[in-house]
């Protein structure tokens, strides 16, 4: 049997799509210009200081010239753009923060967008091929739309940009169909996969798109979408893959974070110079004493808390701090290394991870990085933190609480009748 033919069984593909895998030159534009573009976007944050905001999102201002970097780069009519106006920009940094290249840290009292120099060296050292599908992986297995302020839904990752991919495909006869954002097709992106994965399937070669005859553009003109055979024939590898082992989808579910290469049995046979993966550095754990500052209805003070206490020990001095008592349920929210809103919760409640079980040093947060306590899901008490500073010179054994500025509310508020 010859070698091609034991492809061909493995991949469970017909000849001609096999030779077209075989054919595919994975460069800086090909199959689509996701290496390129992503390039681009590494190099500008290498270059400049890029501030994120509170919801650590780019600031605005910089959108039109990483804008006029991309390969195809959006002809836009407007005054005050934001980040939904370039779906393009909002789906690569998805995959800069998700893939851990693209990491928050501090400078002064700002935080700014930085390039993880470990997890950057490793992926320079992958071929075009690996960078491809190490992005292709990103986006199909960790890109948490939260990280881009969407919903998160109800399904995981995969399973939502699998169907939704599918779902799209499904709808796409040969000759391509309109995709105006008013029609059926233009709802079913904008309410389901979003326009940033439309932007990211055009991105890694699975569609092209026409545009509309140029005019007033207030937004990204697409007029008709087509699949590409290249993109037809890795759906194909992948319903293939999972129709034979959907439990793999559940595992990976329960297994939370999803490791690079998880996909390489489905197209490492296809595609053999797919042999090395993506390396992501770690946040290590964070000695010293962490100083939050906190802000509460009109109340200011401050926590001095070491790295080694839980969140559950920091979410009770802040209930010592404002004099509440401790029969409510709570959580704290921030958001990881990676972008991606994380929800610490009670020890009495079902989810995961719990506050006993986390320390404060583990978090992840930089000097300045932000967290949410929320206290008694029915009054909905919210506790805003600001990292502050972390000395590492300093010593406690519990945590101390600095200053106080206000006076908190009564917990329990008396109604008039």
């Amino acid at each position: 049997m010859s070698q091609m033919s034991r492809k061909e069984r493995k991949c469970g593909l017909s000849p001609q799509k096999m030779q077209m895998f075989k054919e595919t030159v994975f460069g800086e534009d090909s199959p689509g210009a996701i290496l390129r573009d992503f390039k681009v976007l590494l190099d500008f944050i290498m270059e400049k200081d890029v501030p994120v905001g509170d919801s650590q999102q780019p600031t605005v201002r910089i959108l039109p010239e990483i804008n006029a970097r991309l390969t195809r780069p959006l002809d836009l009519d407007l005054k005050r753009p934001v980040m939904k106006s370039y779906p393009h920009i909002r789906g690569l940094y998805l995959l800069l923060r998700a893939s851990g290249l693209g990491v928050v840290a501090s400078k002064g009292k700002k935080l700014l967008l930085r390039v993880d120099e470990t997890t950057y060296r490793s992926y320079r050292s992958l071929n075009p091929t690996e960078q491809y599908f190490t992005l292709l992986e990103t986006w199909l297995l960790r890109a948490v739309p939260d990280i881009i302020g969407e919903p998160a839904g109800f399904r995981s990752v995969i399973r939502q940009n699998f169907r939704e991919w599918g779902e799209l495909f499904g709808m796409i006869p040969d000759e391509g169909i309109q995709a105006e954002r008013e029609d059926m097709v233009g709802c079913s992106i904008t309410y389901g996969m979003g326009w940033h994965s439309l932007a990211l399937l055009e991105l890694f070669g699975l569609i092209t798109v026409q545009l509309a005859p140029p005019g007033e553009r207030k937004r990204w003109p697409v007029e008709r979408v087509f699949r590409t055979p290249f993109g037809d024939g890795l759906l194909a590898l992948l319903t293939s893959y999972f129709s034979h082992d959907v439990s793999r989808m559940y595992q990976w579910e329960e297994e939370g974070a999803i490791p690079f290469g998880s996909l390489q049995p489905v197209f490492q046979p296809c595609f053999p110079a797919w042999k090395n993966n993506l390396s992501v550095s770690e946040a290590g754990f964070q000695e010293g004493v962490h100083i939050f500052r906190i802000a509460f209805e009109g109340m200011r003070f401050r926590i001095a808390i070491p790295g080694s206490c839980t969140l559950d020990e920091l979410a009770s001095t802040i209930l010592h701090a404002v004099d509440f008592d401790f029969d409510h349920l709570y959580q704290f929210t921030y958001r990881n290394r990676f972008g991606s809103l994380m929800e610490v919760n009670h020890p009495y409640m079902k989810d995961l991870p719990r506050t006993d079980e986390l320390a404060v040093g583990e978090t992840g947060l930089c000097n300045g990085g932000m967290m949410t306590f929320t206290y008694d899901f029915g009054d909905d008490w919210k506790f805003n933190l600001v990292l502050e500073a972390v000395d590492v010179q300093k010593h406690l054994k519990e945590p101390v609480l600095l200053d106080v500025l206000g006076k908190p509310p009564e917990q329990y508020r008396r109604w008039e009748e």
